[in-house]
């Protein structure tokens, strides 16, 4: 992984997403997968690699003017694999 980021021009705590692309899709072995991903960022860039990914709706979706949820919208921090009833 690789992770590269100026914050040097702001106050922010919070990454704004330019563009996120699948650089490479490699075969390790029959049907196993490495994955190797592109995140840019206004302040920078991450590049990574991985063997999948899950994701996980943990609420129904809202509504909302802006870009971001707060802590209390997302209800909280939160590691449980369980998905929402949707």
């Amino acid at each position: 992984m690789t992770i590269n980021v100026d914050s040097r021009g702001g106050t922010t705590n919070m990454f704004e997403i330019a563009d996120l692309t699948l650089a490479e899709k490699v075969e390790q072995e029959k049907n196993n997968w490495i994955y190797e991903w592109n995140i840019d960022l206004q302040e920078g860039h991450i590049k990574l690699k991985s063997s999948g990914f899950d994701q996980i709706v943990r609420q129904k979706p809202i509504y909302t003017d802006g870009q971001t949820l707060t802590l209390e919208q997302r209800n909280g921090i939160s590691f449980n694999q369980t998905p929402a009833s949707i």
